[in-house]
Protein backbone atom coordinates (compact mmCIF):
# COMPACT_ATOMS: atom_id res chain seq x y z
CA UNK A 1 0.00 0.00 0.00
CA UNK A 2 2.59 2.03 0.86
CA UNK A 3 4.40 1.52 -2.46
CA UNK A 4 1.03 1.96 -4.35
CA UNK A 5 0.71 5.18 -3.02
CA UNK A 6 4.21 6.77 -3.48
CA UNK A 7 3.00 5.63 -7.21
CA UNK A 8 -0.04 7.17 -7.66
CA UNK A 9 1.38 10.14 -6.69
CA UNK A 10 4.54 10.04 -8.24
CA UNK A 11 2.88 9.81 -11.46
CA UNK A 12 0.69 12.41 -10.84
CA UNK A 13 3.94 14.54 -10.43
CA UNK A 14 5.52 13.69 -13.45
CA UNK A 15 2.51 15.46 -15.41
CA UNK A 16 3.64 18.71 -14.37
CA UNK A 17 7.61 18.82 -13.52
CA UNK A 18 9.60 21.00 -16.25
CA UNK A 19 12.93 19.15 -14.64
CA UNK A 20 13.95 16.19 -14.56
CA UNK A 21 12.79 13.75 -11.38
CA UNK A 22 15.44 12.07 -9.31
CA UNK A 23 15.98 8.43 -11.18
CA UNK A 24 15.35 6.75 -7.61
CA UNK A 25 12.07 8.20 -7.59
CA UNK A 26 11.48 7.52 -11.57
CA UNK A 27 10.98 3.86 -10.68
CA UNK A 28 7.50 4.97 -9.38
CA UNK A 29 6.09 6.46 -12.39
CA UNK A 30 3.79 4.44 -14.00
CA UNK A 31 2.45 4.82 -18.19
CA UNK A 32 -1.06 4.27 -17.30
CA UNK A 33 -2.64 7.69 -17.53
CA UNK A 34 -5.62 6.10 -14.42
CA UNK A 35 -3.05 7.10 -12.44
CA UNK A 36 -3.30 10.39 -13.15
CA UNK A 37 -6.92 10.58 -13.76
CA UNK A 38 -7.30 8.91 -10.16
CA UNK A 39 -5.07 11.47 -8.58
CA UNK A 40 -6.39 14.34 -9.56
CA UNK A 41 -9.94 12.96 -8.88
CA UNK A 42 -9.18 12.71 -5.51
CA UNK A 43 -7.28 15.66 -5.46
CA UNK A 44 -10.67 17.71 -6.45
CA UNK A 45 -12.85 15.82 -4.18
CA UNK A 46 -14.18 18.15 -1.68
CA UNK A 47 -15.41 15.58 0.58
CA UNK A 48 -12.05 13.91 0.89
CA UNK A 49 -10.21 16.71 1.24
CA UNK A 50 -8.28 15.86 4.53
CA UNK A 51 -8.01 12.71 3.46
CA UNK A 52 -5.89 13.99 0.48
CA UNK A 53 -3.84 16.38 2.44
CA UNK A 54 -2.57 13.24 4.78
CA UNK A 55 -1.66 11.05 2.02
CA UNK A 56 -0.23 13.21 0.36
CA UNK A 57 1.93 14.73 3.20
CA UNK A 58 2.94 10.81 4.32
CA UNK A 59 4.12 10.65 0.48
CA UNK A 60 6.09 13.53 0.54
CA UNK A 61 8.05 12.69 3.86
CA UNK A 62 8.55 9.46 2.78
CA UNK A 63 10.29 11.14 -0.74
CA UNK A 64 11.84 13.92 1.13
CA UNK A 65 10.30 15.76 -1.15
CA UNK A 66 11.61 19.03 1.23
CA UNK A 67 15.25 18.75 0.68
CA UNK A 68 14.61 17.99 -2.80
CA UNK A 69 12.48 21.39 -4.23
CA UNK A 70 15.22 23.38 -3.50
CA UNK A 71 17.70 21.75 -6.41
CA UNK A 72 14.84 22.72 -9.06
CA UNK A 73 14.24 26.31 -10.31
CA UNK A 74 11.04 28.41 -10.08
CA UNK A 75 10.27 27.34 -13.57
CA UNK A 76 10.73 24.17 -12.99
CA UNK A 77 7.84 22.94 -9.95
CA UNK A 78 5.59 26.49 -11.26
CA UNK A 79 2.56 24.08 -12.22
CA UNK A 80 3.12 21.19 -9.26
CA UNK A 81 0.65 21.15 -7.06
CA UNK A 82 0.48 16.99 -6.19
CA UNK A 83 2.42 18.55 -2.93
CA UNK A 84 1.77 21.77 -0.64
CA UNK A 85 5.61 21.52 -0.20
CA UNK A 86 5.85 23.12 -4.05
CA UNK A 87 3.67 25.80 -2.50
CA UNK A 88 5.94 26.55 0.42
CA UNK A 89 8.84 26.71 -1.57
CA UNK A 90 7.88 28.94 -4.24
CA UNK A 91 6.20 31.32 -1.65
CA UNK A 92 9.77 31.43 0.09
CA UNK A 93 11.65 31.59 -3.13
CA UNK A 94 10.26 34.24 -4.79
CA UNK A 95 9.88 36.48 -1.54
CA UNK A 96 13.36 35.58 -1.14
CA UNK A 97 14.15 36.69 -4.61
CA UNK A 98 12.34 40.25 -4.31
CA UNK A 99 13.82 41.01 -1.40
CA UNK A 100 17.59 40.49 -2.52
CA UNK A 101 16.58 42.90 -5.67
CA UNK A 102 16.15 40.11 -8.31
CA UNK A 103 13.87 41.94 -10.04
CA UNK A 104 11.57 39.63 -12.39
CA UNK A 105 8.59 41.19 -11.19
CA UNK A 106 6.12 40.80 -14.60
CA UNK A 107 7.58 36.72 -14.44
CA UNK A 108 6.66 36.44 -10.31
CA UNK A 109 3.54 37.80 -11.75
CA UNK A 110 2.91 35.64 -14.00
CA UNK A 111 4.02 32.31 -11.72
CA UNK A 112 1.45 33.70 -9.05
CA UNK A 113 -1.56 34.26 -10.97
CA UNK A 114 -0.90 30.59 -12.67
CA UNK A 115 -1.11 28.72 -8.92
CA UNK A 116 -4.93 30.57 -8.73
CA UNK A 117 -6.24 27.26 -10.17
CA UNK A 118 -4.01 24.79 -8.38
CA UNK A 119 -5.40 22.76 -5.11
CA UNK A 120 -3.62 24.64 -2.75
CA UNK A 121 -4.00 27.97 -3.64
CA UNK A 122 -6.53 29.09 -1.02
CA UNK A 123 -4.76 27.90 1.76
CA UNK A 124 -1.60 30.07 0.53
CA UNK A 125 -3.84 32.93 -0.59
CA UNK A 126 -3.00 35.70 1.72
CA UNK A 127 0.72 34.79 1.23
CA UNK A 128 0.84 34.66 -2.50
CA UNK A 129 -1.48 38.08 -2.37
CA UNK A 130 1.17 39.99 -0.82
CA UNK A 131 3.90 38.73 -3.15
CA UNK A 132 1.93 39.46 -6.04
CA UNK A 133 0.75 43.28 -5.19
CA UNK A 134 4.44 44.06 -3.95
CA UNK A 135 4.91 42.86 -7.41
CA UNK A 136 2.90 44.75 -8.54
CA UNK A 137 3.82 47.62 -6.78
CA UNK A 138 7.63 47.34 -7.40
CA UNK A 139 6.94 46.83 -10.83
CA UNK A 140 5.25 50.08 -11.18
CA UNK A 141 7.78 51.79 -9.53
CA UNK A 142 10.64 50.44 -11.98
CA UNK A 143 8.51 51.74 -14.91
CA UNK A 144 7.66 55.21 -13.68
CA UNK A 145 10.78 55.84 -11.57
CA UNK A 146 11.13 59.35 -12.74
CA UNK A 147 7.34 59.64 -12.34
CA UNK A 148 7.62 62.18 -15.69
CA UNK A 149 5.27 65.07 -15.85
CA UNK A 150 6.73 68.75 -17.54
CA UNK A 151 3.80 70.65 -16.58
CA UNK A 152 1.10 70.93 -13.48
CA UNK A 153 -1.37 69.16 -16.42
CA UNK A 154 0.61 66.80 -17.09
CA UNK A 155 1.89 65.69 -14.21
CA UNK A 156 -1.79 65.70 -13.15
CA UNK A 157 -2.91 63.43 -16.16
CA UNK A 158 -0.12 61.10 -15.77
CA UNK A 159 -1.63 60.40 -12.23
CA UNK A 160 -4.90 59.72 -13.46
CA UNK A 161 -4.28 57.26 -15.92
CA UNK A 162 -1.36 55.56 -14.74
CA UNK A 163 0.37 57.28 -11.21
CA UNK A 164 -2.57 56.58 -8.92
CA UNK A 165 -1.80 51.98 -9.20
CA UNK A 166 0.97 52.74 -7.17
CA UNK A 167 -1.04 53.68 -4.76
CA UNK A 168 -3.64 50.95 -5.00
CA UNK A 169 -1.43 48.34 -5.40
CA UNK A 170 0.22 49.21 -1.69
CA UNK A 171 -3.08 49.65 -0.28
CA UNK A 172 -3.65 46.05 -1.31
CA UNK A 173 -0.18 44.74 -0.50
CA UNK A 174 -0.58 46.52 2.99
CA UNK A 175 -4.01 44.86 3.62
CA UNK A 176 -2.51 41.42 2.83
CA UNK A 177 0.44 41.57 4.69
CA UNK A 178 -1.99 42.41 7.64
CA UNK A 179 -3.77 39.51 7.34
CA UNK A 180 -0.97 36.83 7.41
CA UNK A 181 -1.07 34.68 10.35
CA UNK A 182 2.57 35.55 10.71
CA UNK A 183 4.46 38.14 8.58
CA UNK A 184 7.76 38.27 10.46
CA UNK A 185 8.94 36.50 7.20
CA UNK A 186 7.58 39.24 5.42
CA UNK A 187 9.40 42.31 7.93
CA UNK A 188 12.13 43.02 4.84
CA UNK A 189 9.80 42.78 1.99
CA UNK A 190 7.47 45.26 3.96
CA UNK A 191 10.31 47.65 4.54
CA UNK A 192 11.15 47.51 0.81
CA UNK A 193 7.51 48.34 -0.18
CA UNK A 194 7.25 50.83 2.49
CA UNK A 195 10.45 52.52 1.62
CA UNK A 196 9.75 53.02 -1.57
CA UNK A 197 6.56 53.99 -1.49
CA UNK A 198 7.22 56.55 1.44
CA UNK A 199 10.04 57.95 0.50
CA UNK A 200 10.35 57.57 -3.00
CA UNK A 201 7.20 57.61 -4.40
CA UNK A 202 4.84 60.01 -1.97
CA UNK A 203 8.04 61.97 -1.38
CA UNK A 204 9.46 62.50 -5.06
CA UNK A 205 5.15 63.19 -6.59
CA UNK A 206 4.81 65.93 -3.55
CA UNK A 207 7.84 67.77 -4.22
CA UNK A 208 7.60 67.78 -8.21
CA UNK A 209 3.65 68.88 -8.27
CA UNK A 210 4.70 71.67 -5.73
CA UNK A 211 7.36 72.70 -7.88
CA UNK A 212 5.16 72.77 -10.89
CA UNK A 213 2.80 74.92 -9.49
CA UNK A 214 5.31 77.65 -7.89
CA UNK A 215 4.81 79.08 -11.68
CA UNK A 216 1.36 79.26 -12.02
CA UNK A 217 -0.75 82.47 -10.87
CA UNK A 218 -4.32 80.41 -10.95
CA UNK A 219 -4.99 77.43 -9.14
CA UNK A 220 -6.63 75.47 -12.31
CA UNK A 221 -5.87 72.94 -15.09
CA UNK A 222 -7.00 73.74 -18.96
CA UNK A 223 -9.77 70.92 -19.40
CA UNK A 224 -10.35 69.91 -15.89
CA UNK A 225 -13.18 71.12 -14.27
CA UNK A 226 -12.87 72.33 -10.70
CA UNK A 227 -14.58 70.89 -7.92
CA UNK A 228 -16.45 74.29 -7.19
CA UNK A 229 -17.76 73.72 -11.16
CA UNK A 230 -19.61 70.40 -9.86
CA UNK A 231 -23.34 71.31 -9.99
CA UNK A 232 -23.06 73.12 -12.68
CA UNK A 233 -21.59 70.43 -14.91
CA UNK A 234 -23.03 67.33 -13.36
CA UNK A 235 -26.48 67.96 -11.69
CA UNK A 236 -27.60 71.26 -13.16
CA UNK A 237 -29.25 69.51 -16.32
CA UNK A 238 -31.25 66.98 -14.09
CA UNK A 239 -32.27 69.84 -11.84
CA UNK A 240 -33.35 71.84 -14.54
CA UNK A 241 -35.40 68.83 -16.46
CA UNK A 242 -37.00 67.88 -13.27
CA UNK A 243 -35.14 64.49 -13.22
CA UNK A 244 -34.43 62.81 -10.05
CA UNK A 245 -30.55 62.72 -9.25
CA UNK A 246 -28.66 61.08 -6.39
CA UNK A 247 -25.26 62.56 -5.48
CA UNK A 248 -23.05 60.37 -2.50
CA UNK A 249 -20.68 62.40 -1.18
CA UNK A 250 -17.84 59.81 0.53
CA UNK A 251 -15.25 61.96 2.18
CA UNK A 252 -11.89 61.34 1.42
CA UNK A 253 -12.16 58.71 -1.09
CA UNK A 254 -8.93 58.03 -3.05
CA UNK A 255 -8.96 58.17 -6.65
CA UNK A 256 -7.68 55.06 -6.65
CA UNK A 257 -9.78 53.30 -4.56
CA UNK A 258 -12.70 55.37 -6.85
CA UNK A 259 -11.22 53.25 -10.28
CA UNK A 260 -11.58 50.21 -8.48
CA UNK A 261 -15.71 50.75 -7.21
CA UNK A 262 -16.40 52.18 -10.63
CA UNK A 263 -14.48 48.60 -12.36
CA UNK A 264 -16.68 46.23 -9.85
CA UNK A 265 -19.66 47.75 -10.59
CA UNK A 266 -19.10 47.57 -14.35
CA UNK A 267 -18.42 44.19 -13.82
CA UNK A 268 -21.24 42.95 -10.93
CA UNK A 269 -23.89 45.45 -11.45
CA UNK A 270 -26.55 45.51 -14.76
CA UNK A 271 -25.95 49.82 -15.20
CA UNK A 272 -22.70 51.26 -16.06
CA UNK A 273 -20.46 53.42 -14.50
CA UNK A 274 -18.09 56.22 -15.63
CA UNK A 275 -14.97 57.53 -13.88
CA UNK A 276 -14.27 61.59 -14.02
CA UNK A 277 -11.93 63.41 -12.19
CA UNK A 278 -11.93 67.03 -11.01
CA UNK A 279 -9.28 69.59 -9.58
CA UNK A 280 -10.21 69.82 -5.95
CA UNK A 281 -10.45 73.43 -3.50
CA UNK A 282 -7.37 74.44 -1.68
CA UNK A 283 -6.91 74.47 1.18
CA UNK A 284 -8.42 70.49 1.15
CA UNK A 285 -10.50 70.06 3.74
CA UNK A 286 -13.94 68.78 4.23
CA UNK A 287 -16.04 72.02 5.19
CA UNK A 288 -15.06 74.36 1.95
CA UNK A 289 -14.91 70.74 0.05
CA UNK A 290 -18.74 70.42 1.45
CA UNK A 291 -19.33 73.96 0.51
CA UNK A 292 -18.09 73.99 -3.20
CA UNK A 293 -19.91 70.96 -4.55
CA UNK A 294 -23.19 72.36 -3.15
CA UNK A 295 -24.80 75.09 -6.01
CA UNK A 296 -23.72 78.38 -5.38
CA UNK A 297 -22.63 81.81 -7.17
CA UNK A 298 -20.33 82.60 -4.53
CA UNK A 299 -18.67 81.53 -0.79
CA UNK A 300 -18.47 83.43 2.16
CA UNK A 301 -16.54 82.95 4.76
CA UNK A 302 -17.29 84.13 8.50
CA UNK A 303 -15.63 85.69 10.89
CA UNK A 304 -16.52 81.88 12.84
CA UNK A 305 -14.57 80.24 9.89
CA UNK A 306 -17.73 79.38 8.22
CA UNK A 307 -19.11 78.65 5.03
CA UNK A 308 -22.29 80.60 4.13
CA UNK A 309 -24.19 80.12 0.68
CA UNK A 310 -26.76 82.97 0.59
CA UNK A 311 -26.20 83.95 3.78
CA UNK A 312 -26.48 80.12 5.11
CA UNK A 313 -24.16 78.24 6.75
CA UNK A 314 -23.60 74.88 5.32
CA UNK A 315 -21.95 73.80 8.66
CA UNK A 316 -24.66 70.67 9.43
CA UNK A 317 -26.69 68.33 7.08
CA UNK A 318 -30.03 70.35 8.02
CA UNK A 319 -27.93 73.28 6.20
CA UNK A 320 -26.89 71.63 3.12
CA UNK A 321 -30.27 70.42 2.68
CA UNK A 322 -31.46 74.26 3.41
CA UNK A 323 -28.60 75.48 0.76
CA UNK A 324 -30.09 73.00 -1.96
CA UNK A 325 -33.67 73.80 -1.20
CA UNK A 326 -32.90 77.49 -2.54
CA UNK A 327 -32.75 75.54 -6.42
CA UNK A 328 -35.19 73.08 -6.16
CA UNK A 329 -37.29 72.48 -3.00
CA UNK A 330 -38.05 68.87 -3.23
CA UNK A 331 -34.30 69.01 -2.73
CA UNK A 332 -33.16 66.67 0.57
CA UNK A 333 -29.69 65.82 2.05
CA UNK A 334 -29.46 63.12 4.62
CA UNK A 335 -26.30 60.99 6.16
CA UNK A 336 -26.37 57.60 5.26
CA UNK A 337 -24.52 54.32 6.27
Amino acid sequence: LEKRAILLLCSHFSHSINGNMPKEWQTYVSDNSNCFVFVDNFMKNSNLVEDYNALADFVADKLGLTDRTAKWTIDEIAECDTFEEFDISLISRIRSNITQGAGEYGHYRKVINSRKNRRYYSQFETEYEALLHACEYLDLASNYKDLPGASTKALFDAYVKDYHKLDSSYRHFIRSFDQLDDNSDYAALFDMVENSYTNWYLNELSMKWCALWDDEDVWQLPGVTSQQGFYDKYARRYVTDNERIIVVISDALRYESAVELSNILNREQKGASELDVMLGVIPSYTALGMASLLPHKQIDITGKAEYEIQGISNKGTDKRGKILRVYKNEAIAIQYE
